[in-house]
């Protein structure tokens, strides 16, 4: 999410209503900026906020991006990055990308960066937090919430073939 999704300034985003005045300025200079950037990268473009709510609008996630299947996928910022760095003799990443690598290679779903003999980490003392939002599993009272919903959802779809599913998860719900 540190670059900017061509996808996202294609159709319907063109003309979404925006939250604030505030908001609709910073897509404009997005918008802009992304037609002459060579990198997308956004830590490039000047006078706009870190914080701004628009970056949830231009930039894409691992689980919102479309992958290959994208019509922007040859000119994606997020792929010519990955490109360049897989046939560099080094490569100066975060450790958020780093252990987001990691994660990806252990569950067999690709990789993010090229391997390597040795890696250097500048701030070593923020290694255990990046670690673990990457390497570790977390579950809350939410998810499980989510959980039964769809739940309660698909036996509804599916018919009711299966009753003890329903009872056990509204077992489930938090009060």
């Amino acid at each position: 999410s540190n670059y900017v999704c061509l996808y996202r300034f294609d159709g319907p985003q063109q003309h979404q209503l925006f939250e604030s005045k505030e908001v609709g300025k910073d897509f404009a200079k997005i918008e802009r900026w992304s037609k002459i950037t060579a990198t997308g990268d956004l830590s490039e473009l000047e006078g706009l906020a870190e914080d701004s709510n628009v970056l949830q609008q231009v930039t894409s996630t691992t689980e919102s991006c479309l992958g290959n299947a994208c019509e922007f996928y040859e000119k994606c910022f997020v792929v010519k990055a990955r490109r360049e760095a897989m046939i560099a003799d080094v490569v100066v990443v975060n450790h958020h990308i780093f252990f987001a690598d990691l994660s990806l290679k252990e569950e067999s779903l690709g990789k993010l960066l090229p391997d390597v003999e040795t890696v250097i980490f500048d701030e070593a003392h923020q290694l255990y937090d990046a670690a673990s939002s990457f390497l570790s599993q977390r579950f809350s009272s939410r998810q499980l919430f989510l959980l039964v919903k769809d739940v309660q959802t698909e036996y509804v779809m599916l018919g009711s073939d299966h009753p003890d599913i329903l009872r056990l998860a509204l077992s489930l719900k938090l009060e």
